[in-house]
């Protein structure tokens, strides 16, 4: 099988892109690609030159993706100089993750956002309030979120995590490189609201490189 169906949670887990446009369902908030990849990188991150990872913004339609991908190689050359194939395998990987979320939601323009993380910038379990979000971690610590089952949601807002999960051992991780696609609390008619997560809690020094898009239309 291809992928696992994970209900009644409303979340779907699969091993190949074609999970991705499971998050279309109405009884699917939650979508998480598990790639296996999570060591692939780490010889590349550990000679990364983090003072020249500048944060990247585009707004992109599909026929921009061969001129973003020719941009953003570029620009990761400059982060680490003596791995032209894994800089080129990132650059792809990116625009290819680009590709797939947008045949898989029908999106026509994304907001992309490839940058640094280096503070716990939403440490408190939410929901976030757009339509559609989809979230790679390349270095570092990935997204935290919890099963539908799990959240205690008249808690979300107030700031205490603790209030929120209703079980601590049901407090799940993504893997680097695996892609995530949360559905946000304004995406129509979404009955399970929005999927809850939070950013990884960051220690000293610690940074993650992270890739997110957000749907426009």
């Amino acid at each position: 099988m291809s992928f696992q169906i994970v209900s009644p949670e409303g979340m779907v887990i699969g091993k190949t892109e074609k999970v991705l446009s499971s998050i279309l369902l109405d009884h699917h908030n939650f979508v998480l690609w598990e790639r296996g990849l999570n060591t692939f990188l780490d010889n590349w991150s550990s000679e990364l030159k983090w003072e020249k990872v500048i944060p990247l913004e585009a707004t992109l339609g599909i026929e921009e993706l061969d001129q973003f991908e020719s941009d953003l190689l570029r620009e990761i050359k400059r982060w680490r100089t003596r791995s032209p194939d894994l800089n080129n395998w990132i650059a792809n990987d990116i625009r290819s993750i680009v590709e797939d979320f947008m045949l898989a939601t029908h999106a026509k323009e994304v907001l992309l956002s490839f940058s640094v993380v280096a503070t716990d910038m939403c440490r408190f379990f939410h929901a976030d309030k757009n339509k559609l979000r989809l979230l790679c971690t390349y270095v570092g610590q990935g997204t935290l979120w919890l099963p539908n089952s799990n959240v205690g949601r008249h808690h979300l807002g107030a700031g205490i995590n603790r209030d929120i999960i209703l079980d601590p051992l049901q407090v799940h991780q993504a893997n680097q490189l695996d892609v995530l696609i949360l559905k946000g609390d304004i995406w129509p008619d979404n009955s399970l609201g929005g999927a809850v997560h939070r950013s990884p809690a960051l220690g000293v020094g610690e940074k993650r490189l992270l890739l997110k898009l957000d749907f426009i239309n």
